[in-house]
């Protein structure tokens, strides 16, 4: 006669199924704070003329982070920018003349670092950095 036992009504399944269960919700809680901190930062980014440390601190969430943020959304905003400038063939006059004038724009009003803005624009990052040298002496 075969021996039937139902897992399901186990103690031991169960606790595990309740334990599981429990580390599930705690991961679901975790994400969803994380997406409003997220949403948060970019939001005060976005709309506001706070300071990174203010923003970390209205968010409560580290200064890296917001950083991380900002960095994002400059790289996406140069991008959108430099797509603007429309679409030349590479290597022509125009191309170069139009990715230095862009890149002149990124480092007056950001503060993206020499290789973001080299791989914006296309140009080298020897070529960013005396155009920010320049920048500086003339400013």
């Amino acid at each position: 006669m075969p021996i039937t036992y139902d897992v399901e009504t186990d103690y031991l399944y169960k606790k595990g199924k309740e334990k599981g269960m429990e580390q599930g919700m705690e991961k679901g809680e975790t994400k969803g704070i994380d997406q409003q901190a997220t949403v948060t930062v970019l939001n005060l980014i976005l709309k506001t003329d706070f300071d990174t440390v203010q923003i970390a601190k209205l968010a409560a969430v580290s200064r890296s982070f917001v950083k991380k943020w900002e960095k994002a959304l400059a790289t996406v905003q140069a991008t959108m920018i430099w797509k603007s400038f429309g679409v030349l063939k590479e290597g022509s006059a125009k191309t170069k003349e139009r990715a230095t004038q862009l890149a002149i724009a990124l480092i007056k009003v950001t503060t993206l670092s020499n290789k973001v803005v080299s791989k914006v624009c296309g140009l080298s990052e020897k070529t960013i950095q005396k155009m920010r040298l320049q920048n500086k002496d003339r400013g």
